[in-house]
């Protein structure tokens, strides 16, 4: 009787260090990182006259992403950026990127890419297809994401960076002020870096 007793207690014992072991795993597996609107950017270029690139930025950027390092399919990125936070270092370049003719900033006061699938190409590089929209029409986008960094915060957190290049016709998404005059190109080059800190 006391060898069975034993025997249900180990095996008790042994069955709740297991469940530990997989729930560890699966909280490692997948982790879930918030943007810092502080440390990230999100800039951007276009043609002017033909000519030149004028760059700019949008000030503020946030959004989460779940990453399951175990199976990178399973990973997640949801970005929004406030159109209204366009900075360009000209005030009135700046109000006129807000108004209807461009962003629309009032009616239509983000732009977001939200994950469809994730894919990892290499131990560096993923890549990513998601809805991307922006003045309220939605388009698929490819990108591919680089992994810059990891490490931890003063307070112990884990943080990890992703950095990102793209490019998409403005006039797909029904921007198309200043495209036939030559003036403002139709492309438009953003880059876009994130350093998010785990939840």
């Amino acid at each position: 009787m006391k060898i069975q007793n034993a025997f249900s207690t180990k095996l008790v014992l042994f069955t709740i260090s297991l469940l530990l072991v997989v729930l560890s795993f699966q909280t490692q597996a997948a982790n879930t990182f918030e943007v810092d609107p502080v440390h990230s950017s999100a800039v951007f270029r276009i043609k002017h006259m033909g000519v030149s690139y004028i760059h700019g930025r949008f000030n503020h950027i946030s959004g989460t992403f779940n990453l399951d390092e175990a199976d990178p399919s399973k990973s997640s990125v949801d970005l929004e950026i406030k159109a209204e936070s366009v900075y360009t270092a000209n005030q009135k370049r700046d109000q006129h990127l807000k108004s209807p003719d461009f962003l629309n900033v009032k009616q239509f006061p983000v732009i977001t890419f939200k994950s469809k699938t994730v894919k990892k190409v290499d131990d560096m590089t993923y890549e990513i297809t998601g809805d991307f929209t922006l003045l309220g029409k939605t388009k698929s986008l490819t990108v591919k994401a680089i992994h810059t960094g990891s490490g931890k915060n003063r307070s112990g957190a884990a943080l990890i960076g992703f950095e990102t290049t793209f490019t998409i016709k403005r006039s797909d998404f029904g921007m198309n002020y200043g495209i036939d005059m030559g003036m403002a190109g139709d492309d438009v080059r953003f880059t876009v870096s994130v350093e998010a800190s785990s939840q």
